[in-house]
């Protein structure tokens, strides 16, 4: 059997009050797109919502630990970036917490 090893980036989203579900929503759709556009990299991302702050947001978005996943994660994060910019403008605070782009797997 063969183990696929996945790369992680996390990002904190705060939306203003209110938009929570239009947030989940855009969510969805986002992670399909990026399924649609990027199948040889992008493995899809996961969604949680603060317990205690409802308009606070953590994504964990998945790669596939394959040839030219750096170079293609650069050009994914800036097509996420102006799909962002274009919905939410300054509606969303995207705060990235950990990137595998900026970081070295130890194991």
């Amino acid at each position: 059997m063969k183990t696929t090893k996945f790369f992680y980036n996390v990002n904190r989203i705060v939306v203003r009050p209110g938009l929570e579900s239009s947030y989940i929503d855009f969510s969805k759709s986002l992670n399909r797109y990026l399924l649609k556009e990027y199948p040889r990299y992008y493995a899809g991302l996961q969604l949680y919502q603060d317990n205690s702050i409802s308009n606070i947001f953590y994504v964990v978005a998945s790669y596939y630990d394959v040839p030219g996943v750096y170079k293609a994660a650069k050009l994914i994060g800036d097509d996420i970036s102006c799909i962002y910019d274009k919905k939410w403008g300054s509606s969303v605070e995207r705060t990235s917490l950990f990137s595998f782009l900026n970081c070295k797997r130890i194991f």
